[in-house]
């Protein structure tokens, strides 16, 4: 995936869970060197409205902590929680750690490992200004990614990073 971002000179922001993180420190630094934005995803993937208040500031703290030991800094500062889990709760715990909750406004589904051409069309067909769209790191997802930069392209839109989106 990084390298077909790279080639077609897209950036994007990568939500990941502080237990990858800690697996994969090296591709970790390579996505931010590349220009990627990295932003937390949790430090584990448990939904987030059935933890308690303890284990719940556990996972937000302990994902933002894994992201800034391995790159050196802050990771951008918005959470999203995994599978979309998320209520008053998670989004004031999250607000504690200076992290705005978010969540995606288009899901291509693709965890599913649908083929190739239904992820294009989910991610190109309802894509309009402002839409955050949800991918995950799949064999047809890296198939289909370069034709969907290409397809929100020839719609007028430019991949980029979830804090840009979101600007006032």
């Amino acid at each position: 995936m990084l390298h077909v971002l790279d080639s077609k000179n897209a950036r994007v922001t990568f939500f990941v869970v502080g237990r990858w993180a800690n697996k994969n420190p090296d591709l970790l630094r390579q996505m931010a060197a590349k220009g990627h934005q990295i932003a937390s995803h949790g430090a584990s993937h448990k939904l987030c409205t059935r933890l308690s208040d303890i284990d719940l500031n556990d996972i937000i703290r302990d994902g933002v902590a894994a992201i800034r030991d391995i790159l050196g800094k802050e990771p951008a500062p918005i959470f999203a929680p995994p599978s979309g889990d998320s209520d008053a709760r998670v989004v004031k715990t999250a607000e504690r750690y200076g992290l705005q909750t978010i969540l995606w406004t288009l899901d291509t589904v693709d965890w599913k490992r649908p083929p190739a051409q239904t992820i294009i069309a989910r991610a190109v067909d309802k894509a309009s200004p402002g839409a955050l769209v949800l991918m995950h790191p799949t064999k047809p997802t890296l198939e289909a990614l370069p034709k969907i930069i290409d397809g929100l392209r020839q719609k007028g839109l430019e991949p980029a990073v979830v804090t840009e989106v979101i600007a006032p």
